[in-house]
């Protein structure tokens, strides 16, 4: 399959990806689109480097010497290092016939004239981080054979690489076919650059390391090879020390003994015999390697994003079974406080204070003793007093449901964020400690990508929305979770009326009849008690659950609609066959692909 064909094919895949036409926001909708425009504009960058010649990109720390290393190559200063080291630009260096250059301005403002006149214009603006921020890349051509078969693009040190150029950086490096990573042979061991290096190596670059200022150290070449290698050979090609600054000298003058000293030559034979002789074949082997690592890319994108989805779908039915379970153990609870409270303490005091009057009623007791008796029992049946009764207990359950509530909001939470801490180390095991199917570029025997080695890739997932849902759902419904109703609505008046009417009217007096009196004062508070337990306690447990089940209810509904932001169970399924249709189209492509290679390297060797 031709390169072009190829990356047509990829173009009609990714215009399938269900993740481009979203009705609504996913979970981290912003950092979604910014990864799915990143891979179209990686693809427009492959499409582009079909008709363009070979291009190797410097990378590495300021004063690691690039810029000296990149003079070598040209076989001429064509790169101050003291403008260069101390710009945040990139800097394209190429063969014409007459040396020109021009710095591209994002604004449109370009500016134009020879390579000194531009690098003044570098040097004028030295550290001006408005200027460079406008500057998108610049251009440098020079008459050198040198430069004839390649295309040198010098970079920007780590240190100076912002948020406002990392992009830029980043699209020469997909721009490009091989990419040297400068080290100072100074600082080795004293970097911590394996996240950039994963980054690089996304792209299906294959990246050379290049340990520079060896003239400069007491070590052996080989030793510090070796250092580099031992540490960082996942992610590099091939490793050599050299002296640029020794190179150059000996190129510019003509010093053989100086250039062999600086083992620049095994460098550059290195890159003759694998990248200049074979400039067709390693470019068109980075555009293939490109293309595959960035369709994994987007599968895993769209892998993580299905992950995220099954994952909202098993929080909501988890969260749909706690929330009943609590709810039914909620009233449950409250239920028996009810039925224990009316059974075992509601008007049990009163009774026993008159009884034990009645109890002392004698021979001698006259008529105001039993008139006196007889007030204290119409005042504990009357409506006034049992209705502050049964207000105190509303009042104590209510604060009980609260409780409860909160108790189980707070058990919610607490399980919610569990879940999504272990949903994000799932992911971290399942996209950075396995093989990707990226075997077309990673080193031979290599079956795990290390230390983010798919950084660019993931879009987090549902992370972070555990503690933002407890703040923006749960704690707003916990403090709001009350019964809501008056006592008026769980105990109308009858129940009052009808339990004291005519009892004042039974109550006679007298010490013959000292046995029917205590019957009926008995009588009228158990009536009492069993109107409050036929009438109060019905309507109170229909309340209660009434409003348990109200809760249970919007809780779920909120908290499902923010931890999905919106989408429907429904929904979520959709979307998740969805995006097994379209990794399946990913996979087809692949497939497809490398079945193409094996003819096309088949077809070579019979030729």
């Amino acid at each position: 399959m031709e390169i072009m064909a190829r990356l047509q094919s990829l173009q009609k895949v990714f215009k399938q990806s269900p993740l481009v036409t979203l009705s609504k926001e996913f979970p981290n909708h912003s950092e979604l689109l910014r990864q799915l425009h990143a891979h179209r504009m990686e693809y427009d960058i492959l499409e582009e480097k079909c008709n363009t010649p070979l291009k190797i990109v410097l990378m590495g720390e300021v004063k690691a010497g690039k810029s000296t290393l990149l003079n070598a190559f040209a076989g001429d200063a064509v790169s101050p290092v003291n403008v260069t080291e101390a710009t945040a630009s990139i800097i394209e260096i190429k063969h014409a016939s007459e040396p020109r250059g021009i710095i591209k301005r994002k604004s449109g403002d370009d500016q134009e004239g020879t390579p000194e006149e531009i690098y003044g214009i570098l040097g004028e603006n030295r550290g001006n981080q408005d200027f460079f921020g406008d500057v998108s890349v610049v251009k440098l051509e020079f008459p050198l054979p040198g430069l004839k078969k390649i295309h040198l693009v010098d970079t920007p040190g780590l240190a100076t690489i912002t948020s406002n150029n990392e992009q830029t950086t980043l699209d020469y490096i997909q721009n490009s076919d091989v990419v040297l990573w400068v080290f100072s042979a100074h600082h080795l061991g004293q970097w911590d650059i394996e996240e950039q290096l994963a980054n690089v190596k996304s792209f299906g670059k294959p990246i050379i390391a290049v340990i520079n200022r060896l003239d400069e150290i007491n070590g052996h070449a080989e030793e510090v090879e070796g250092f580099v290698e031992e540490h960082l050979g996942f992610f590099v090609e091939e490793t050599f020390a050299v002296s640029a600054f020794q190179a150059f000298e000996g190129i510019r003058g003509g010093d053989e003994s100086l250039l062999s000293n600086s083992r620049y030559p095994r460098l550059l034979s290195y890159l003759e015999e694998n990248i200049e002789k074979q400039t067709e074949h390693v470019q068109e082997q980075s555009i293939i390697n490109s293309m595959n690592a960035l369709a994994e890319k987007e599968r895993i994108q769209h892998q993580m994003v299905a992950d995220t989805a099954d994952f909202l779908l098993k929080s909501m039915e988890r969260r749909k079974q706690e929330i009943t379970y609590h709810n039914e153990a909620i009233k449950k609870k409250v239920k028996h406080e009810l039925q224990s409270w009316i059974a075992m303490e509601f008007m049990d005091e009163e009774k026993r204070e008159v009884m034990q009057l009645v109890d002392e009623l004698g021979m001698m007791s006259g008529k105001g003793t039993y008139d006196s008796i007889s007030e204290r029992v119409n005042r504990y049946v009357s409506s006034e007093y049992i209705t502050n009764i049964l207000e105190k207990k509303f009042s104590d359950i209510n604060e009980l449901f609260y409780q409860e509530w909160n108790e189980a909001i707070r058990d919610i939470g607490d399980k919610i964020i569990m879940e999504e801490d272990e949903f994000r180390k799932n992911q971290e095991r399942n996209y950075q400690d396995r093989d990707i199917s990226m075997n077309l570029y990673l080193p031979e025997g290599e079956n795990e990508l290390k230390d983010g080695a798919v950084k660019g890739a993931a879009i987090g997932g549902a992370y972070g929305f555990a503690a933002a849902t407890y703040a923006a759902v749960l704690g707003p419904s916990a403090a709001g979770i009350t019964m809501g109703s008056a006592l008026a609505a769980v105990m109308p008046p009858v129940l009052i009326i009808g339990a004291v009417t005519g009892i004042a009217a039974k109550l006679v007096f007298g010490n013959k009849k000292k046995k029917e009196y205590t019957l009926e004062v008995r009588k009228a508070l158990d009536e009492v008690k069993a109107n409050v337990s036929d009438v109060f306690l019905p309507n109170m447990q229909n309340q209660l659950d009434t409003e348990s089940n109200r809760i249970a209810h919007n809780l779920f509904e909120k908290l499902c609609s923010f931890m999905s932001q919106g989408w429907t169970e429904k929904e979520l399924i959709q979307l998740q066959q969805d995006l097994q249709g379209y990794t399946h189209s990913l996979y087809k492509w692949e497939q497809q692909s490398d079945t193409g290679i094996v003819r096309k390297t088949e077809q070579a060797a019979v030729n």
